[in-house]
């Protein structure tokens, strides 16, 4: 988990060396921190995360590359400034904010919607036409 720190286990941290290792370091100026850098396979999640180590076996995760092994610019551009530019305890308290109310108003919109299409199933009214039956016909019995 981001910016949680997590005891490295070899059952399901795999560490690799992708060819974009080598670019990451070379972002950061602090020598300590640049060597505490590695990327390494999550096998129970199937993702590929780069993490820094922050005591003997022990690492935060830094970025989730998601399930390829690929680093995208935007990839890049996420790494520079989660990274690089880190958030001020404000900032991030905001942003913890922010992200729960959108999380909230996206389950408020699809509870809504849920709503509206249980409505409409549930009010479909069936109208019968008497139409036919004063011209000779008789209605059909439906009980005995």
């Amino acid at each position: 988990m981001l910016s949680t720190v997590c005891q490295f286990d070899a059952h399901q941290h795999r560490l690799i060396h992708p060819t974009f290792e080598p670019w990451i370091k070379r972002q950061v100026s602090d020598v300590k921190l640049r060597d505490s850098l590695f990327v390494y396979y999550h096998s129970r999640a199937g993702t590929y995360v780069v993490a820094h180590w922050v005591r003997n076996g022990q690492f935060v995760d830094v970025l989730n590359l998601g399930h390829s092994p690929l680093f995208t610019p935007d990839q890049a551009y996420r790494f520079k400034s989660i990274f690089l530019r880190p958030l001020t305890p404000k900032q991030l308290c905001a942003k913890i904010v922010q992200n729960e109310r959108d999380r909230t108003s996206i389950q408020n919109q699809e509870n809504d919607q849920q709503v509206a299409k249980n409505n409409r199933m549930s009010s479909t009214a069936i109208s019968i036409s008497m139409q036919g039956a004063s011209n000779g016909c008789k209605p059909a019995r439906y009980f005995n």
